[in-house]
């Protein structure tokens, strides 16, 4: 099941990347937390399913 959660969240971080219109309204914070979760998407494919979370 981790992997299908991890292509869920590299979906929506593509669906988020394509859409820069929309992440230009959303507020400070909330910007941090989507770059948060794309470099925390990376290191998880880095280690692979080593790091079940």
């Amino acid at each position: 099941m981790g992997s299908v959660k991890s292509v869920f969240s590299k979906r929506l971080i593509a669906d988020i990347d394509s859409s820069t219109m929309i992440r230009q309204f959303l507020p400070p914070p909330l910007q941090e937390t989507i770059q948060i979760i794309k470099e925390t998407a990376s290191v998880r494919d880095r280690w692979g399913e080593q790091m079940r979370w």
